[in-house]
Protein backbone atom coordinates (compact mmCIF):
# COMPACT_ATOMS: atom_id res chain seq x y z
CA UNK A 1 0.00 0.00 0.00
CA UNK A 2 1.50 3.24 -0.84
CA UNK A 3 1.89 5.68 1.97
CA UNK A 4 -0.71 8.26 0.77
CA UNK A 5 -3.21 5.39 0.98
CA UNK A 6 -2.54 4.39 4.16
CA UNK A 7 -2.18 7.83 5.54
CA UNK A 8 -6.30 8.52 3.44
CA UNK A 9 -6.75 4.66 5.55
CA UNK A 10 -5.75 6.12 9.03
CA UNK A 11 -8.08 9.60 8.23
CA UNK A 12 -10.98 7.53 8.16
CA UNK A 13 -10.71 5.07 10.75
CA UNK A 14 -10.26 8.21 13.08
CA UNK A 15 -13.12 9.81 11.81
CA UNK A 16 -15.72 9.96 14.24
CA UNK A 17 -19.27 8.26 13.01
CA UNK A 18 -21.25 8.31 15.38
CA UNK A 19 -21.65 10.80 18.74
CA UNK A 20 -24.18 12.06 20.72
CA UNK A 21 -25.54 15.36 20.19
CA UNK A 22 -26.98 17.95 22.72
CA UNK A 23 -29.82 16.31 22.92
CA UNK A 24 -28.27 13.21 23.98
CA UNK A 25 -29.12 11.18 20.75
CA UNK A 26 -27.18 9.29 19.05
CA UNK A 27 -26.52 10.68 15.59
CA UNK A 28 -24.37 10.96 12.47
CA UNK A 29 -24.29 13.54 9.51
CA UNK A 30 -24.76 14.32 6.29
CA UNK A 31 -21.05 15.68 6.20
CA UNK A 32 -19.89 12.54 7.51
CA UNK A 33 -21.96 10.30 5.44
CA UNK A 34 -20.80 12.05 2.21
CA UNK A 35 -17.39 11.86 3.19
CA UNK A 36 -17.25 8.14 4.28
CA UNK A 37 -19.11 7.24 1.63
CA UNK A 38 -17.43 9.28 -1.32
CA UNK A 39 -19.81 11.28 -2.21
CA UNK A 40 -20.78 15.21 -2.61
CA UNK A 41 -22.40 16.36 0.18
CA UNK A 42 -24.61 18.83 -2.15
CA UNK A 43 -26.08 14.88 -3.51
CA UNK A 44 -26.29 13.29 0.16
CA UNK A 45 -28.65 16.15 1.16
CA UNK A 46 -30.58 15.63 -2.51
CA UNK A 47 -30.82 11.98 -1.47
CA UNK A 48 -32.41 12.90 2.04
CA UNK A 49 -34.94 15.54 0.72
CA UNK A 50 -36.00 13.08 -2.02
CA UNK A 51 -36.60 10.23 0.16
CA UNK A 52 -39.95 8.89 0.26
CA UNK A 53 -40.69 9.07 3.69
CA UNK A 54 -43.74 10.92 5.87
CA UNK A 55 -42.63 13.78 6.92
CA UNK A 56 -42.87 12.32 10.70
CA UNK A 57 -39.90 10.14 10.10
CA UNK A 58 -38.24 13.03 8.13
CA UNK A 59 -38.48 15.03 11.46
CA UNK A 60 -37.25 12.94 13.97
CA UNK A 61 -34.50 11.42 11.97
CA UNK A 62 -33.18 14.08 9.91
CA UNK A 63 -32.38 17.10 11.81
CA UNK A 64 -31.74 20.40 9.57
CA UNK A 65 -28.73 22.08 10.99
CA UNK A 66 -26.23 25.13 10.12
CA UNK A 67 -22.39 25.70 10.86
CA UNK A 68 -20.78 28.69 10.38
CA UNK A 69 -17.20 28.24 9.27
CA UNK A 70 -15.05 31.76 9.80
CA UNK A 71 -12.68 32.29 7.32
CA UNK A 72 -10.11 34.85 6.80
CA UNK A 73 -12.65 36.79 4.41
CA UNK A 74 -15.58 36.33 6.79
CA UNK A 75 -17.76 33.64 7.57
CA UNK A 76 -19.50 30.37 5.32
CA UNK A 77 -22.43 28.97 6.12
CA UNK A 78 -23.00 25.15 5.78
CA UNK A 79 -26.33 23.46 6.37
CA UNK A 80 -26.26 19.79 7.18
CA UNK A 81 -28.71 17.37 8.66
CA UNK A 82 -28.06 15.20 11.47
CA UNK A 83 -28.93 11.80 10.84
CA UNK A 84 -30.07 8.96 13.76
CA UNK A 85 -29.31 5.39 13.30
CA UNK A 86 -33.26 5.02 11.78
CA UNK A 87 -32.54 7.99 9.33
CA UNK A 88 -29.27 6.41 8.38
CA UNK A 89 -30.60 2.88 7.65
CA UNK A 90 -33.16 4.01 5.59
CA UNK A 91 -31.31 6.36 3.71
CA UNK A 92 -28.14 3.89 2.65
CA UNK A 93 -30.21 1.40 1.93
CA UNK A 94 -29.89 2.51 -1.76
CA UNK A 95 -26.32 2.93 -1.52
CA UNK A 96 -25.08 -0.18 -3.14
CA UNK A 97 -21.56 -1.75 -3.49
CA UNK A 98 -18.68 -3.47 -1.88
CA UNK A 99 -17.40 -0.33 -0.19
CA UNK A 100 -21.18 1.22 0.73
CA UNK A 101 -22.08 -2.46 2.62
CA UNK A 102 -18.43 -2.12 4.48
CA UNK A 103 -19.33 1.46 5.36
CA UNK A 104 -23.11 0.92 6.42
CA UNK A 105 -21.48 -2.47 8.81
CA UNK A 106 -19.37 0.04 10.28
CA UNK A 107 -22.13 2.77 10.62
CA UNK A 108 -24.70 0.45 12.56
CA UNK A 109 -21.46 -1.13 14.44
CA UNK A 110 -21.11 2.47 15.84
CA UNK A 111 -24.27 3.41 16.52
CA UNK A 112 -25.07 -0.27 18.59
CA UNK A 113 -21.52 0.46 20.57
CA UNK A 114 -23.01 3.75 21.61
CA UNK A 115 -26.55 2.33 22.38
CA UNK A 116 -24.98 0.13 24.71
CA UNK A 117 -22.43 2.37 26.19
CA UNK A 118 -25.69 4.67 27.56
CA UNK A 119 -27.51 1.69 28.73
CA UNK A 120 -24.33 0.23 30.81
CA UNK A 121 -25.00 1.66 34.81
CA UNK A 122 -21.11 2.18 35.12
CA UNK A 123 -21.21 4.88 32.63
CA UNK A 124 -24.65 6.35 33.10
CA UNK A 125 -23.37 7.01 37.17
CA UNK A 126 -20.01 8.10 36.07
CA UNK A 127 -22.69 10.34 33.46
CA UNK A 128 -24.76 11.41 36.49
CA UNK A 129 -21.71 12.56 38.58
CA UNK A 130 -19.62 14.32 35.89
CA UNK A 131 -22.98 16.70 35.16
CA UNK A 132 -23.13 17.14 39.19
CA UNK A 133 -20.00 18.40 39.33
CA UNK A 134 -20.47 20.80 36.55
CA UNK A 135 -23.39 22.19 38.01
CA UNK A 136 -22.25 22.01 41.62
CA UNK A 137 -19.13 24.51 40.11
CA UNK A 138 -21.61 26.62 38.34
CA UNK A 139 -23.38 27.39 41.17
CA UNK A 140 -19.98 28.20 43.12
CA UNK A 141 -19.48 30.09 40.78
CA UNK A 142 -22.29 32.41 40.33
CA UNK A 143 -22.32 32.44 44.71
CA UNK A 144 -18.46 33.49 44.55
CA UNK A 145 -19.69 35.87 41.81
CA UNK A 146 -22.47 37.23 43.15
Amino acid sequence: MKENEKSRESNKKELILVFNNLQERNVTTSLIVAKIFGRNHADVLRDIRNLHCSPEFRSVNFADCLRIIQLDIGESRQKYNEITKDGFCFLVMGYSGEKASCFKERFIYEFNKLEAKLKNNDYLLSHASDILKERIEAIERNHTEG
